[in-house]
Protein backbone atom coordinates (compact mmCIF):
# COMPACT_ATOMS: atom_id res chain seq x y z
CA UNK A 1 0.00 0.00 0.00
CA UNK A 2 1.14 3.59 -0.49
CA UNK A 3 2.31 5.18 2.76
CA UNK A 4 -0.92 7.15 3.30
CA UNK A 5 -3.26 4.19 2.83
CA UNK A 6 -0.85 1.88 4.64
CA UNK A 7 -0.75 4.13 7.71
CA UNK A 8 -4.50 4.63 7.56
CA UNK A 9 -5.22 0.91 7.69
CA UNK A 10 -2.72 0.36 10.49
CA UNK A 11 -4.39 3.17 12.44
CA UNK A 12 -7.80 1.60 11.93
CA UNK A 13 -6.63 -1.88 12.95
CA UNK A 14 -4.71 -0.75 16.03
CA UNK A 15 -6.76 2.11 17.39
CA UNK A 16 -10.20 2.18 15.81
CA UNK A 17 -11.17 -1.45 16.01
CA UNK A 18 -13.30 -0.66 19.02
CA UNK A 19 -12.17 -3.80 20.85
CA UNK A 20 -13.81 -7.17 20.51
CA UNK A 21 -17.58 -6.97 20.02
CA UNK A 22 -19.59 -7.75 23.07
CA UNK A 23 -20.76 -11.37 23.06
CA UNK A 24 -24.48 -11.84 22.71
CA UNK A 25 -26.75 -13.98 24.83
CA UNK A 26 -28.36 -15.23 21.62
CA UNK A 27 -27.26 -18.65 20.40
CA UNK A 28 -24.99 -19.17 17.39
CA UNK A 29 -26.52 -22.57 16.54
CA UNK A 30 -29.75 -23.90 15.06
CA UNK A 31 -30.27 -27.41 16.37
CA UNK A 32 -33.00 -29.96 15.59
CA UNK A 33 -36.26 -28.73 17.11
CA UNK A 34 -35.04 -25.12 17.32
CA UNK A 35 -37.10 -22.60 15.31
CA UNK A 36 -35.90 -19.09 14.38
CA UNK A 37 -38.67 -16.78 13.22
CA UNK A 38 -39.88 -13.19 13.13
CA UNK A 39 -37.39 -10.86 14.77
CA UNK A 40 -35.37 -13.73 16.26
CA UNK A 41 -31.79 -14.00 15.13
CA UNK A 42 -28.78 -16.26 15.43
CA UNK A 43 -25.66 -14.37 16.55
CA UNK A 44 -22.07 -15.48 16.11
CA UNK A 45 -20.16 -16.21 19.30
CA UNK A 46 -18.13 -12.97 18.95
CA UNK A 47 -21.29 -10.90 18.43
CA UNK A 48 -20.06 -9.61 15.06
CA UNK A 49 -22.60 -11.26 12.73
CA UNK A 50 -26.30 -12.06 12.85
CA UNK A 51 -28.48 -14.48 10.87
CA UNK A 52 -32.21 -14.04 10.51
CA UNK A 53 -35.13 -12.90 8.41
CA UNK A 54 -35.48 -9.31 7.25
CA UNK A 55 -37.70 -7.23 5.01
CA UNK A 56 -36.38 -5.38 1.99
CA UNK A 57 -36.05 -1.59 2.25
CA UNK A 58 -38.88 0.65 1.04
CA UNK A 59 -40.69 0.44 -1.33
CA UNK A 60 -40.32 -3.39 -1.30
CA UNK A 61 -41.09 -3.95 2.36
CA UNK A 62 -43.70 -6.57 1.58
CA UNK A 63 -41.03 -9.27 1.01
CA UNK A 64 -39.19 -11.48 3.52
CA UNK A 65 -35.58 -12.55 2.94
CA UNK A 66 -33.10 -14.73 4.83
CA UNK A 67 -29.63 -13.32 5.29
CA UNK A 68 -26.52 -12.59 7.35
CA UNK A 69 -25.53 -9.05 8.31
CA UNK A 70 -23.05 -7.13 10.47
CA UNK A 71 -24.51 -7.20 13.95
CA UNK A 72 -22.33 -4.27 15.09
CA UNK A 73 -23.28 -1.84 12.29
CA UNK A 74 -26.43 0.23 13.09
CA UNK A 75 -27.91 0.22 9.59
CA UNK A 76 -28.40 -3.35 8.44
CA UNK A 77 -25.60 -4.17 5.99
CA UNK A 78 -26.06 -7.66 4.59
CA UNK A 79 -23.07 -9.82 3.68
CA UNK A 80 -25.03 -12.83 2.39
CA UNK A 81 -28.61 -13.42 1.26
CA UNK A 82 -30.01 -16.91 0.79
CA UNK A 83 -32.70 -16.08 -1.71
CA UNK A 84 -32.08 -12.66 -3.25
CA UNK A 85 -33.96 -13.49 -6.44
CA UNK A 86 -36.94 -15.16 -4.77
CA UNK A 87 -38.33 -13.83 -1.45
CA UNK A 88 -39.14 -16.39 1.24
CA UNK A 89 -42.71 -15.10 1.43
CA UNK A 90 -44.86 -11.99 1.23
CA UNK A 91 -44.99 -9.95 4.42
CA UNK A 92 -48.72 -9.55 3.82
CA UNK A 93 -49.18 -13.23 4.68
CA UNK A 94 -50.01 -14.12 8.26
CA UNK A 95 -47.05 -14.74 10.53
CA UNK A 96 -43.37 -14.77 9.64
CA UNK A 97 -41.14 -17.42 8.02
CA UNK A 98 -39.38 -20.01 10.14
CA UNK A 99 -35.79 -21.28 10.00
CA UNK A 100 -35.21 -24.77 11.33
CA UNK A 101 -33.58 -28.17 10.75
CA UNK A 102 -35.78 -30.35 8.56
CA UNK A 103 -37.24 -33.29 10.43
CA UNK A 104 -37.05 -35.42 7.30
CA UNK A 105 -33.50 -35.12 6.03
CA UNK A 106 -31.53 -32.75 8.28
CA UNK A 107 -31.33 -29.86 5.82
CA UNK A 108 -31.45 -26.26 7.04
CA UNK A 109 -34.76 -24.98 5.67
CA UNK A 110 -36.93 -21.86 5.64
CA UNK A 111 -40.62 -22.65 5.96
CA UNK A 112 -43.86 -20.83 5.31
CA UNK A 113 -45.48 -20.42 8.77
CA UNK A 114 -48.93 -21.64 7.69
CA UNK A 115 -48.41 -24.21 4.97
CA UNK A 116 -44.99 -25.38 6.25
CA UNK A 117 -43.88 -25.55 2.63
CA UNK A 118 -40.14 -25.22 2.01
CA UNK A 119 -39.23 -21.80 0.57
CA UNK A 120 -35.46 -22.33 0.76
CA UNK A 121 -33.14 -25.19 1.65
CA UNK A 122 -29.43 -26.01 1.83
CA UNK A 123 -30.43 -29.06 -0.25
CA UNK A 124 -27.54 -31.32 0.72
CA UNK A 125 -29.47 -34.36 1.97
CA UNK A 126 -29.36 -36.03 -1.46
CA UNK A 127 -25.57 -35.65 -1.55
CA UNK A 128 -25.07 -36.88 2.03
CA UNK A 129 -27.21 -39.92 2.61
CA UNK A 130 -25.81 -40.38 6.12
CA UNK A 131 -27.23 -37.05 7.32
CA UNK A 132 -30.56 -36.97 9.15
CA UNK A 133 -32.50 -34.61 11.37
CA UNK A 134 -30.87 -35.88 14.54
CA UNK A 135 -27.20 -35.37 13.65
CA UNK A 136 -27.07 -32.04 11.81
CA UNK A 137 -26.81 -28.49 13.14
CA UNK A 138 -26.31 -25.04 11.57
CA UNK A 139 -23.67 -22.77 13.15
CA UNK A 140 -22.91 -19.11 12.43
CA UNK A 141 -19.15 -18.87 12.82
CA UNK A 142 -17.19 -15.84 14.03
CA UNK A 143 -16.07 -15.26 10.42
CA UNK A 144 -19.67 -14.73 9.25
CA UNK A 145 -19.77 -18.13 7.56
CA UNK A 146 -22.94 -20.16 8.06
CA UNK A 147 -22.16 -23.90 8.07
CA UNK A 148 -24.37 -26.97 8.19
CA UNK A 149 -22.49 -29.65 10.08
CA UNK A 150 -22.79 -33.40 10.48
CA UNK A 151 -22.43 -33.88 14.23
CA UNK A 152 -22.74 -37.67 14.27
CA UNK A 153 -19.03 -37.86 15.07
CA UNK A 154 -18.73 -36.04 18.37
CA UNK A 155 -14.94 -35.79 18.13
CA UNK A 156 -14.92 -34.07 14.73
CA UNK A 157 -17.85 -32.47 12.92
CA UNK A 158 -18.06 -32.59 9.12
CA UNK A 159 -19.14 -29.62 7.00
CA UNK A 160 -22.02 -30.51 4.69
CA UNK A 161 -22.69 -27.02 3.34
CA UNK A 162 -21.41 -23.47 3.92
CA UNK A 163 -22.59 -20.02 2.85
CA UNK A 164 -19.13 -18.88 1.68
CA UNK A 165 -19.42 -21.36 -1.19
CA UNK A 166 -22.47 -19.43 -2.39
CA UNK A 167 -21.51 -15.74 -1.97
CA UNK A 168 -23.79 -12.91 -3.03
CA UNK A 169 -22.22 -9.43 -3.28
CA UNK A 170 -19.71 -9.51 -0.39
CA UNK A 171 -16.37 -11.18 0.32
CA UNK A 172 -15.43 -11.39 4.01
CA UNK A 173 -11.99 -11.99 5.55
CA UNK A 174 -11.05 -15.66 5.25
CA UNK A 175 -13.55 -16.43 2.47
CA UNK A 176 -12.46 -17.52 -1.00
CA UNK A 177 -13.18 -15.87 -4.33
CA UNK A 178 -12.40 -18.27 -7.15
CA UNK A 179 -12.86 -21.75 -8.59
CA UNK A 180 -12.65 -25.31 -7.38
CA UNK A 181 -11.00 -27.05 -10.35
CA UNK A 182 -12.25 -30.49 -9.34
CA UNK A 183 -15.92 -29.78 -8.65
CA UNK A 184 -16.34 -26.80 -10.99
CA UNK A 185 -17.69 -24.60 -8.17
CA UNK A 186 -17.15 -20.93 -9.04
CA UNK A 187 -17.33 -18.52 -6.14
CA UNK A 188 -17.99 -15.04 -7.53
CA UNK A 189 -19.70 -11.86 -6.34
CA UNK A 190 -22.87 -10.61 -8.01
CA UNK A 191 -24.08 -7.02 -7.58
CA UNK A 192 -27.52 -6.13 -6.32
CA UNK A 193 -29.94 -4.78 -8.90
CA UNK A 194 -30.65 -1.71 -6.76
CA UNK A 195 -30.59 -0.46 -3.17
CA UNK A 196 -34.30 -1.31 -2.88
CA UNK A 197 -33.66 -5.01 -2.34
CA UNK A 198 -31.22 -7.95 -2.62
CA UNK A 199 -32.29 -9.07 -6.11
CA UNK A 200 -29.18 -9.93 -8.17
CA UNK A 201 -28.00 -7.37 -10.72
CA UNK A 202 -26.01 -7.37 -13.94
CA UNK A 203 -22.39 -7.18 -12.72
CA UNK A 204 -20.00 -9.90 -11.50
CA UNK A 205 -16.61 -9.84 -9.77
CA UNK A 206 -14.58 -13.02 -10.25
CA UNK A 207 -11.24 -14.65 -11.00
CA UNK A 208 -10.36 -14.63 -14.69
CA UNK A 209 -10.39 -18.07 -16.30
CA UNK A 210 -7.29 -17.47 -18.44
CA UNK A 211 -5.07 -15.11 -16.43
CA UNK A 212 -4.27 -14.94 -12.67
CA UNK A 213 -6.19 -11.71 -12.19
CA UNK A 214 -9.56 -10.36 -11.02
CA UNK A 215 -12.15 -9.05 -13.45
CA UNK A 216 -15.40 -7.11 -13.41
CA UNK A 217 -17.79 -8.19 -16.16
CA UNK A 218 -21.37 -8.56 -17.22
CA UNK A 219 -22.63 -11.75 -15.56
CA UNK A 220 -24.39 -13.14 -18.61
CA UNK A 221 -21.81 -12.03 -21.15
CA UNK A 222 -18.14 -12.27 -21.99
CA UNK A 223 -17.81 -8.47 -21.78
CA UNK A 224 -15.12 -7.47 -19.27
CA UNK A 225 -14.88 -3.78 -18.37
CA UNK A 226 -12.13 -3.82 -15.72
CA UNK A 227 -9.26 -6.08 -14.70
CA UNK A 228 -6.89 -5.98 -11.73
CA UNK A 229 -3.80 -6.81 -13.75
CA UNK A 230 -1.89 -10.07 -13.12
CA UNK A 231 -0.81 -11.23 -9.68
CA UNK A 232 2.97 -10.75 -9.26
CA UNK A 233 3.29 -12.72 -6.06
CA UNK A 234 2.55 -9.81 -3.73
CA UNK A 235 -0.23 -7.73 -5.24
CA UNK A 236 -2.25 -7.14 -8.40
CA UNK A 237 -0.42 -4.77 -10.71
CA UNK A 238 -3.58 -2.81 -11.57
CA UNK A 239 -4.44 -2.01 -7.93
CA UNK A 240 -1.66 0.31 -6.73
CA UNK A 241 -3.41 0.72 -3.37
CA UNK A 242 -2.26 -2.80 -2.48
CA UNK A 243 1.45 -2.14 -2.99
CA UNK A 244 3.46 -2.68 0.20
CA UNK A 245 2.96 -4.71 3.35
CA UNK A 246 0.54 -3.98 6.16
CA UNK A 247 0.81 -5.86 9.48
CA UNK A 248 -2.98 -5.76 9.79
CA UNK A 249 -4.00 -6.69 6.25
CA UNK A 250 -2.96 -9.85 4.42
CA UNK A 251 -3.80 -10.53 0.78
CA UNK A 252 -3.09 -13.74 -1.10
CA UNK A 253 -3.79 -15.32 -4.47
CA UNK A 254 -3.46 -19.10 -4.64
CA UNK A 255 -3.30 -21.38 -7.65
CA UNK A 256 -2.74 -25.11 -7.29
CA UNK A 257 -3.99 -28.37 -8.80
CA UNK A 258 -7.29 -28.15 -6.93
CA UNK A 259 -8.16 -24.46 -6.52
CA UNK A 260 -7.53 -20.96 -7.81
CA UNK A 261 -8.75 -18.21 -5.51
CA UNK A 262 -8.27 -14.82 -3.84
CA UNK A 263 -8.37 -14.48 -0.07
CA UNK A 264 -7.74 -11.62 2.35
CA UNK A 265 -7.47 -11.57 6.14
CA UNK A 266 -7.14 -9.02 8.94
CA UNK A 267 -5.17 -9.60 12.12
CA UNK A 268 -7.68 -7.88 14.41
CA UNK A 269 -10.98 -9.77 14.46
CA UNK A 270 -12.77 -6.70 15.83
CA UNK A 271 -12.16 -4.76 12.59
CA UNK A 272 -15.32 -4.70 10.47
CA UNK A 273 -14.30 -4.73 6.83
CA UNK A 274 -15.68 -6.02 3.55
CA UNK A 275 -14.82 -6.36 -0.12
CA UNK A 276 -17.95 -6.13 -2.27
CA UNK A 277 -19.36 -5.27 -5.66
CA UNK A 278 -21.67 -2.28 -5.40
CA UNK A 279 -24.95 -1.79 -7.22
CA UNK A 280 -23.10 0.56 -9.59
CA UNK A 281 -20.81 -2.25 -10.79
CA UNK A 282 -17.66 -1.18 -8.94
CA UNK A 283 -15.54 -3.30 -6.60
CA UNK A 284 -14.81 -1.63 -3.27
CA UNK A 285 -12.85 -2.33 -0.11
CA UNK A 286 -14.36 -0.66 2.95
CA UNK A 287 -13.82 -0.56 6.69
CA UNK A 288 -16.33 0.53 9.35
CA UNK A 289 -15.37 3.46 11.60
CA UNK A 290 -17.14 3.51 14.94
CA UNK A 291 -16.00 7.07 15.58
CA UNK A 292 -17.91 8.48 12.62
CA UNK A 293 -20.47 5.67 12.31
CA UNK A 294 -19.75 5.35 8.59
CA UNK A 295 -17.94 3.25 6.00
CA UNK A 296 -14.53 4.39 4.82
CA UNK A 297 -13.67 3.33 1.25
CA UNK A 298 -10.01 2.29 0.93
CA UNK A 299 -10.22 1.81 -2.84
CA UNK A 300 -12.81 1.55 -5.60
CA UNK A 301 -12.44 0.13 -9.12
CA UNK A 302 -12.96 1.22 -11.79
CA UNK A 303 -12.18 4.77 -10.64
CA UNK A 304 -14.69 6.42 -12.97
CA UNK A 305 -18.36 5.41 -12.87
CA UNK A 306 -18.77 5.73 -16.65
CA UNK A 307 -16.15 3.01 -17.12
CA UNK A 308 -18.68 0.46 -15.83
CA UNK A 309 -20.08 -1.17 -18.94
CA UNK A 310 -23.65 -0.22 -19.77
CA UNK A 311 -24.20 1.56 -16.45
CA UNK A 312 -26.73 3.90 -18.08
CA UNK A 313 -28.39 1.31 -20.30
CA UNK A 314 -29.35 1.56 -23.97
CA UNK A 315 -29.93 4.86 -25.80
CA UNK A 316 -28.51 6.93 -22.98
CA UNK A 317 -25.31 8.90 -22.43
CA UNK A 318 -22.99 8.61 -19.44
CA UNK A 319 -21.26 11.87 -18.51
CA UNK A 320 -17.80 11.85 -16.95
CA UNK A 321 -18.18 15.24 -15.28
CA UNK A 322 -21.69 16.61 -15.76
CA UNK A 323 -24.70 15.91 -13.61
CA UNK A 324 -26.77 13.82 -13.83
CA UNK A 325 -24.56 10.81 -14.55
CA UNK A 326 -27.04 9.24 -16.98
CA UNK A 327 -29.35 11.01 -19.41
CA UNK A 328 -31.52 9.81 -22.27
CA UNK A 329 -30.55 10.64 -25.82
CA UNK A 330 -32.63 13.08 -27.84
CA UNK A 331 -36.00 11.53 -28.72
CA UNK A 332 -35.84 8.94 -25.92
CA UNK A 333 -37.30 8.74 -22.42
CA UNK A 334 -36.57 6.67 -19.31
CA UNK A 335 -37.69 3.06 -19.72
CA UNK A 336 -38.53 2.47 -16.04
CA UNK A 337 -38.86 5.53 -13.84
CA UNK A 338 -39.12 3.29 -10.75
CA UNK A 339 -35.79 1.57 -11.47
CA UNK A 340 -34.01 4.88 -12.13
CA UNK A 341 -35.32 6.34 -8.88
CA UNK A 342 -33.90 3.31 -7.05
CA UNK A 343 -30.49 3.80 -8.63
CA UNK A 344 -30.70 1.22 -11.41
CA UNK A 345 -30.31 2.87 -14.82
CA UNK A 346 -29.21 -0.26 -16.68
CA UNK A 347 -32.68 -0.58 -18.23
CA UNK A 348 -31.83 2.49 -20.29
CA UNK A 349 -34.21 4.56 -22.39
CA UNK A 350 -36.90 3.92 -25.02
CA UNK A 351 -38.05 5.86 -28.07
CA UNK A 352 -40.76 8.45 -27.75
CA UNK A 353 -41.81 8.08 -31.39
CA UNK A 354 -41.27 5.15 -33.74
CA UNK A 355 -39.14 5.62 -36.83
CA UNK A 356 -40.95 6.06 -40.12
CA UNK A 357 -39.04 3.17 -41.62
CA UNK A 358 -40.11 0.84 -38.84
CA UNK A 359 -43.68 2.08 -39.03
CA UNK A 360 -45.85 1.96 -42.12
CA UNK A 361 -43.21 2.11 -44.87
CA UNK A 362 -41.78 -1.11 -46.27
CA UNK A 363 -39.19 0.80 -48.28
CA UNK A 364 -36.69 3.12 -46.64
CA UNK A 365 -36.04 5.23 -49.73
CA UNK A 366 -38.87 7.62 -48.91
CA UNK A 367 -38.40 7.58 -45.13
CA UNK A 368 -39.00 10.89 -43.36
CA UNK A 369 -36.48 10.00 -40.63
CA UNK A 370 -33.72 12.52 -39.89
CA UNK A 371 -30.38 12.47 -38.12
CA UNK A 372 -29.48 14.39 -34.99
CA UNK A 373 -25.80 15.18 -34.40
CA UNK A 374 -24.19 14.43 -31.04
CA UNK A 375 -20.67 15.79 -30.58
CA UNK A 376 -17.84 14.91 -28.16
CA UNK A 377 -19.10 11.35 -27.88
CA UNK A 378 -17.16 8.21 -27.08
CA UNK A 379 -18.93 6.00 -29.59
CA UNK A 380 -21.17 3.11 -28.48
CA UNK A 381 -20.12 -0.52 -28.84
CA UNK A 382 -20.95 -2.97 -31.62
CA UNK A 383 -20.44 -0.59 -34.53
CA UNK A 384 -20.19 -2.05 -38.03
CA UNK A 385 -17.50 -0.63 -40.30
CA UNK A 386 -18.69 0.07 -43.86
CA UNK A 387 -16.08 -0.30 -46.55
CA UNK A 388 -15.85 1.77 -49.75
CA UNK A 389 -17.70 4.73 -48.21
CA UNK A 390 -15.79 7.93 -48.85
CA UNK A 391 -17.94 10.72 -47.36
CA UNK A 392 -20.29 11.57 -44.55
CA UNK A 393 -23.20 11.93 -47.01
CA UNK A 394 -22.63 8.43 -48.35
CA UNK A 395 -22.44 7.08 -44.81
CA UNK A 396 -25.75 8.77 -43.98
CA UNK A 397 -27.41 7.19 -47.04
CA UNK A 398 -26.12 3.76 -46.06
CA UNK A 399 -27.79 4.11 -42.67
CA UNK A 400 -30.98 5.70 -43.97
CA UNK A 401 -31.45 2.92 -46.51
CA UNK A 402 -31.46 0.28 -43.81
CA UNK A 403 -34.48 0.18 -41.52
CA UNK A 404 -32.50 -1.43 -38.69
CA UNK A 405 -29.83 1.30 -38.65
CA UNK A 406 -30.10 3.44 -35.50
CA UNK A 407 -27.08 5.75 -35.93
CA UNK A 408 -23.94 6.40 -37.93
CA UNK A 409 -20.61 8.18 -37.57
CA UNK A 410 -18.05 9.28 -40.12
CA UNK A 411 -14.65 10.25 -38.82
CA UNK A 412 -11.18 8.92 -38.12
CA UNK A 413 -12.44 5.34 -38.26
CA UNK A 414 -14.31 5.80 -41.51
CA UNK A 415 -18.01 5.03 -41.82
CA UNK A 416 -19.51 3.27 -38.80
CA UNK A 417 -23.15 2.26 -38.46
CA UNK A 418 -25.15 0.70 -35.65
CA UNK A 419 -27.94 -1.79 -36.23
CA UNK A 420 -28.76 -2.49 -32.59
CA UNK A 421 -29.45 -0.52 -29.45
CA UNK A 422 -26.83 2.09 -28.66
CA UNK A 423 -25.05 0.92 -25.53
CA UNK A 424 -22.13 2.40 -23.58
CA UNK A 425 -22.13 5.85 -25.21
CA UNK A 426 -20.22 8.41 -23.14
CA UNK A 427 -19.89 12.16 -23.13
CA UNK A 428 -16.18 12.89 -23.49
CA UNK A 429 -14.29 14.50 -20.62
CA UNK A 430 -13.39 18.15 -20.69
CA UNK A 431 -10.61 19.11 -23.15
CA UNK A 432 -10.83 15.73 -24.88
CA UNK A 433 -11.52 15.09 -28.54
CA UNK A 434 -14.62 12.97 -29.03
CA UNK A 435 -16.36 11.78 -32.17
CA UNK A 436 -19.60 12.99 -33.75
CA UNK A 437 -22.46 10.50 -33.89
CA UNK A 438 -25.63 11.02 -35.89
CA UNK A 439 -28.67 9.60 -34.12
CA UNK A 440 -31.63 8.49 -36.20
CA UNK A 441 -34.89 10.11 -35.09
CA UNK A 442 -38.42 10.40 -36.36
CA UNK A 443 -39.43 13.62 -38.11
CA UNK A 444 -41.69 14.41 -35.15
CA UNK A 445 -38.73 14.40 -32.76
CA UNK A 446 -36.70 16.58 -35.11
CA UNK A 447 -39.38 19.28 -35.32
CA UNK A 448 -38.68 20.32 -31.74
CA UNK A 449 -34.96 20.14 -32.43
CA UNK A 450 -35.22 22.59 -35.35
CA UNK A 451 -37.17 25.05 -33.24
CA UNK A 452 -34.47 24.94 -30.59
CA UNK A 453 -31.69 25.46 -33.11
CA UNK A 454 -33.32 28.68 -34.28
CA UNK A 455 -33.05 30.13 -30.81
CA UNK A 456 -29.89 28.33 -29.67
CA UNK A 457 -27.54 31.18 -30.60
CA UNK A 458 -29.66 33.69 -28.73
CA UNK A 459 -30.03 31.46 -25.70
CA UNK A 460 -26.32 30.61 -25.46
CA UNK A 461 -25.49 34.30 -25.44
CA UNK A 462 -28.34 34.92 -23.04
CA UNK A 463 -26.92 32.31 -20.65
CA UNK A 464 -24.22 34.67 -19.42
CA UNK A 465 -26.23 37.84 -20.03
CA UNK A 466 -29.29 36.44 -18.31
CA UNK A 467 -27.26 35.52 -15.26
CA UNK A 468 -25.72 38.98 -15.17
CA UNK A 469 -29.17 40.59 -15.45
CA UNK A 470 -30.48 38.32 -12.72
CA UNK A 471 -27.60 39.15 -10.41
CA UNK A 472 -27.99 42.88 -11.16
CA UNK A 473 -31.70 42.80 -10.38
CA UNK A 474 -31.15 40.91 -7.13
CA UNK A 475 -28.39 43.25 -6.02
CA UNK A 476 -30.46 46.26 -7.04
CA UNK A 477 -33.42 45.05 -5.00
CA UNK A 478 -31.20 44.46 -1.98
CA UNK A 479 -29.52 47.87 -2.21
CA UNK A 480 -32.77 49.69 -2.87
CA UNK A 481 -34.67 48.24 0.04
CA UNK A 482 -33.68 49.53 3.45
CA UNK A 483 -35.06 46.41 5.04
CA UNK A 484 -32.33 43.98 4.06
CA UNK A 485 -34.00 40.86 5.41
CA UNK A 486 -37.23 41.67 3.62
CA UNK A 487 -35.43 42.07 0.28
CA UNK A 488 -33.43 38.89 0.69
CA UNK A 489 -36.49 36.92 1.71
CA UNK A 490 -38.42 38.26 -1.29
CA UNK A 491 -35.76 37.29 -3.83
CA UNK A 492 -34.97 33.89 -2.34
CA UNK A 493 -38.66 33.09 -1.96
CA UNK A 494 -39.29 33.80 -5.64
CA UNK A 495 -36.42 31.56 -6.71
CA UNK A 496 -37.26 28.75 -4.32
CA UNK A 497 -40.92 28.92 -5.35
CA UNK A 498 -39.97 28.66 -9.02
CA UNK A 499 -41.39 32.11 -9.81
CA UNK A 500 -38.46 33.16 -11.98
CA UNK A 501 -40.66 35.24 -14.31
CA UNK A 502 -41.16 37.85 -11.61
CA UNK A 503 -37.40 38.43 -11.57
CA UNK A 504 -37.22 39.45 -15.25
CA UNK A 505 -36.82 43.00 -16.39
CA UNK A 506 -40.29 44.59 -16.55
CA UNK A 507 -39.44 46.00 -19.97
CA UNK A 508 -39.72 42.45 -21.35
CA UNK A 509 -43.42 42.55 -20.41
CA UNK A 510 -43.24 38.89 -19.43
CA UNK A 511 -42.54 37.84 -23.02
CA UNK A 512 -40.19 34.95 -22.35
CA UNK A 513 -40.49 31.17 -22.50
CA UNK A 514 -40.67 29.93 -18.91
CA UNK A 515 -38.85 26.67 -19.54
CA UNK A 516 -36.08 28.42 -21.45
CA UNK A 517 -35.62 30.88 -18.58
CA UNK A 518 -35.59 28.03 -16.07
CA UNK A 519 -33.00 26.16 -18.09
CA UNK A 520 -30.79 29.24 -18.49
CA UNK A 521 -30.94 29.89 -14.74
CA UNK A 522 -29.95 26.32 -13.92
CA UNK A 523 -27.09 26.31 -16.41
CA UNK A 524 -25.99 29.72 -15.19
CA UNK A 525 -25.67 28.47 -11.62
CA UNK A 526 -23.70 25.44 -12.79
CA UNK A 527 -21.38 27.82 -14.68
CA UNK A 528 -20.46 29.82 -11.57
CA UNK A 529 -19.75 26.89 -9.24
CA UNK A 530 -16.58 27.59 -7.26
CA UNK A 531 -15.10 24.17 -8.12
CA UNK A 532 -14.18 24.23 -11.81
CA UNK A 533 -14.77 20.46 -12.04
CA UNK A 534 -18.47 21.13 -11.50
CA UNK A 535 -18.70 23.69 -14.33
CA UNK A 536 -19.95 22.45 -17.72
CA UNK A 537 -18.01 23.08 -20.90
CA UNK A 538 -19.57 25.25 -23.60
CA UNK A 539 -20.20 22.14 -25.66
CA UNK A 540 -22.08 20.61 -22.76
CA UNK A 541 -24.07 23.83 -22.32
CA UNK A 542 -25.15 23.64 -25.95
CA UNK A 543 -26.14 20.00 -25.57
CA UNK A 544 -28.22 20.77 -22.49
CA UNK A 545 -29.98 23.59 -24.28
CA UNK A 546 -30.59 21.34 -27.27
CA UNK A 547 -32.08 18.65 -25.03
CA UNK A 548 -29.36 16.06 -25.56
CA UNK A 549 -28.49 16.18 -21.86
CA UNK A 550 -30.55 16.87 -18.79
CA UNK A 551 -29.54 19.33 -16.10
CA UNK A 552 -30.45 18.73 -12.47
CA UNK A 553 -30.82 21.38 -9.82
CA UNK A 554 -27.38 22.83 -9.01
CA UNK A 555 -26.27 23.60 -5.47
CA UNK A 556 -26.61 27.30 -4.73
CA UNK A 557 -23.19 28.98 -5.22
CA UNK A 558 -21.69 30.50 -2.08
CA UNK A 559 -22.05 33.97 -3.55
CA UNK A 560 -25.81 33.55 -3.79
CA UNK A 561 -25.93 31.75 -0.45
CA UNK A 562 -24.56 34.88 1.18
CA UNK A 563 -27.22 36.91 -0.62
CA UNK A 564 -29.99 34.47 0.28
CA UNK A 565 -29.08 33.83 3.90
CA UNK A 566 -32.01 32.31 5.67
CA UNK A 567 -33.60 34.01 8.71
CA UNK A 568 -31.88 33.23 11.97
CA UNK A 569 -34.76 30.95 12.97
CA UNK A 570 -33.58 28.44 10.36
CA UNK A 571 -30.47 26.37 11.06
CA UNK A 572 -27.47 27.62 9.10
CA UNK A 573 -26.55 24.00 8.37
CA UNK A 574 -29.66 23.58 6.25
CA UNK A 575 -28.61 23.24 2.59
CA UNK A 576 -30.03 25.87 0.21
CA UNK A 577 -30.87 24.96 -3.37
CA UNK A 578 -31.90 27.08 -6.31
CA UNK A 579 -35.24 25.72 -7.48
CA UNK A 580 -36.54 26.95 -10.80
CA UNK A 581 -38.71 24.07 -11.97
CA UNK A 582 -38.59 20.36 -12.65
CA UNK A 583 -36.00 19.14 -15.16
CA UNK A 584 -37.49 18.45 -18.55
CA UNK A 585 -36.78 15.16 -20.24
CA UNK A 586 -36.26 15.62 -23.95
Amino acid sequence: MPPLLYNLFVLIVVFLGGGAPACSAATDTVKPGHVVGGKDKVVSNNGKFALGFFKAPAPNQEKWFLGIWFNTVPNRTTVWVANGGEPIMDAADAGSPELTISGDDGDLVALHPTTKSIAWSTNVSAKNSTSNSNNTAAVLLNSGNLVLQDTSNMSQSRTLWQSVDHPTDTLLPGAKLGRDKLTGLNRRLVSKKSMAGPSPGAYCFEVDEDTPQLVLKLCNSSVTYWSSGPWNGQYFTGIPELIGNSPGFHLGFFDNSREEYLQFNVSNEAVVTRNFIDVDGRNKQQVWLDSSQSWLTLYSNPKVQCDVYGVCGAFSVCSFSLLPLCSCMKGFTVGSVKDWEQGDQTGGCVRKNQLDCVGSNTSSSDSTDKFYSMSDIILPDKAESMQDVDSSDECMKVCLNNCSCTAYSYGSKGCLVWHTELLNAKLQQQNSNGEIMYLRLSARDMQRSKKRRVIIGVVVGACAAGLAVLMFILMFIIRRNKDKNRSENYASRKLLDGDVMSLLDHKLCGEADLKEVERVCKIGCWCIQEDEVDRPTMGQVVQILEGVLDCDMPPLPRLLQRIFERPSSVSTSTPVFLFVGSPERQ
